[in-house]
């Protein structure tokens, strides 16, 4: 006896917000201890290296701030870091019997960052050595030096790679010429909308498909199901791997049937909080 269909839902594909759509995850905040958004100060992002950093305004009459220390930040940082995917993610919305579909751009994690602590330790390793650094106005005549008799002494040498041109018109590059050319990009600020506000409500209007177009089906009913989520295949001796999902390129150049398939073949659901907008 086959089961009964108790509700047929359309599944649209929307495009419109494909290329801005984002999740903000904060791993070390409990969801019922979110982060006070009223109290965000500002909100800039380096959209070449895709990092973010949030600063939020301190609660300076709450139990948990110490009014007595003079080195306490002036408000607390939060830096992105990107994660890769590891599936299809989308965010989908419902309107009465469709499910609208929109990829998922990008996923960032937040976590706190405390610029004035790895400040405060530079300043402090350079001041050592300074103090170890050996004082050129020496009045130490050669003779007096205790090394002066060619005994062993120790010297520390350290070696620098130097990039060649062809390294780096390779693509390799380095931790440290990353850390540079992440450095010198300029910041750009964002706006930050409610999602009771007016501009929030015209995005999320945007998540919703603006053109409702059949795609063409090749297949019987009986072969649908099977199709998006075709049963898997083990062999002998090779153990199953998690399906690793596609990248966006390759997403945006498949047809519309293909799209939809890759994004639906996913067994899980990720439960999103209130939404809002950053423009």
């Amino acid at each position: 006896m086959e089961d009964e269909v108790e509700r047929e839902i359309d599944v649209y594909l929307s495009q419109t917000l494909a290329e801005n759509l984002c999740l903000f995850q904060y791993p070390l905040r409990q969801p019922w201890r979110p982060y006070p958004l009223e109290r965000l100060q500002e909100i800039k992002i380096k959209p070449l290296h895709q990092r973010m950093e949030m600063s939020f305004e301190l609660d300076k009459e709450g139990e948990n701030f110490d009014s007595d220390n003079s080195n306490a930040p002036p408000s607390l940082l939060l830096s992105s870091s990107v994660i890769p995917h590891k599936t299809n993610y989308a965010i989908g919305v419902f309107r009465g019997d469709e499910l609208h579909l929109t990829p998922l751009t990008t996923i960032y994690q937040f976590r706190p960052t405390f610029p004035y602590i790895d400040k405060a330790e530079e300043e402090r390793k350079k001041l050592i050595k300074e103090e170890e650094a050996p004082d050129e106005d020496s009045n130490i005549a050669p003779e007096d030096d205790e090394f002066a008799g060619g005994g062993p002494r120790t010297i520390q040498v350290q070696f620098k790679r130097k990039e060649t041109p062809r390294m780096m018109a390779g693509g390799r590059l380095t931790h440290a010429m990353m850390m540079k050319m992440e450095d010198d990009e300029s910041w750009s600020a964002l706006s930050f909308h409610d999602s009771h506000t007016e501009e929030t409500e015209k995005v999320f209007d945007s998540l919703f498909a603006q053109e409702k177009v059949d795609i063409p089906q090749s297949f019987i009913r009986e072969a649908y199901l099977p199709f998006l989520c075709p049963a898997p295949v083990v062999e002998t001796g090779i153990t199953p791997q998690l399906h690793e999902g596609i990248n966006m390129t390759k997403l945006k150049t498949m047809p519309l049937l293909g799209q939809l398939r890759s994004i639906l073949s996913v067994d899980f659901f990720l439960g999103l909080r209130p939404y809002f907008v950053i423009i």
